[in-house]
């Protein structure tokens, strides 16, 4: 992966250019992994299918959700031109810890069981979602599967 994308990636979180939005609507296909997480595979005219943004949302763990981040997710892969899979983890209280790093190590097999690289996937979360991404990527080691290409 070059430098490129990733560069991408970070200017859409931060929010300090404005990356313009696909001039057609994203397509977004439903998914569920693991043991029925909902989750959304969504692709612009921008994306690529060797790289995956996988998208992890904010809100403290007790709220938020993958349909309230869509707008970010399509700028995401309009400036990185990668496809999002988001997943709607399960939260707390009604499901304590580790139900959502459960979610996310279930979201990242799915991707490998699907075909995808591990050299082509790319760990994003905002807030809580960054954190679930820095324990996804300990439960991965732990579990002695093959590390993501990056994670933001």
């Amino acid at each position: 992966m070059t430098m490129a994308p990733a560069t991408g990636i970070l200017e859409a979180l931060k929010g300090g250019r404005s990356v313009p939005f696909t001039p057609r609507r994203p397509e977004i296909e439903p998914a569920r992994v693991g043991e029925g997480i909902p989750a959304f595979l969504l692709t612009t005219p921008a994306s690529r299918d060797d790289l995956i943004l996988l998208f992890f949302h904010g809100g403290g763990f007790t709220g938020g959700s993958t349909a309230g981040h869509l707008d970010l997710c399509a700028r995401l892969a309009d400036a990185a031109r990668a496809t999002v899979f988001s997943v709607d983890y399960r939260l707390a209280p009604e499901h304590p810890f580790p139900a959502a790093v459960e979610d996310s190590l279930a979201a990242y097999r799915y991707l490998l069981r699907r075909g995808h690289s591990p050299a082509g996937v790319v760990p994003v979360g905002i807030s809580a979602g960054g954190t679930l991404v820095l324990s996804m990527l300990l439960a991965i080691r732990d579990v002695g599967l093959a590390m993501p290409a990056a994670a933001v």
